[in-house]
């Protein structure tokens, strides 16, 4: 099964969006390849386990600044890792964040990961 996802990059009207490609592991557990696709180039970020799913934006995550072109993410067994994107310089930003049941502080540790141009 396949998620697609497209929203406008306001600032050059170019489009950038995630792609998400279900799997399952030898064991039957939920996998998700992470895609982006801007412009020709679509490179995968990440295989989660989990089913991950795009988020609308009127339901992003804390930290997801407003100009975010899209987010998604996965929880699966006690821990999640999350993605958002937004416009940048020279292209578009990519972020990864995560969270996990058993983690002392808040929030989802947010760092820049790279530069997709």
């Amino acid at each position: 099964m396949m998620l697609f996802f497209a929203a406008a990059h306001a600032q050059s009207n170019t489009v950038a969006k995630f792609i998400i490609v279900e799997t399952m592991d030898e064991y039957e557990n939920p996998m998700s390849e992470i895609y982006v696709q801007y412009k020709e180039k679509k490179i995968q970020i990440e295989t989660l386990h989990g089913s991950a799913s795009i988020v609308d934006k009127s339901e992003f995550y804390s930290g997801v600044p407003l100009t975010a072109i899209s987010a998604c993410g996965a929880w699966w067994a006690g821990a999640g890792d999350y993605y958002y994107i937004v416009p940048s310089a020279k292209g578009v930003a990519l972020y990864h964040g995560w969270q996990d049941e058993g983690q002392e502080d808040e929030g989802f540790h947010w760092e820049f990961l790279q530069e997709i141009n």
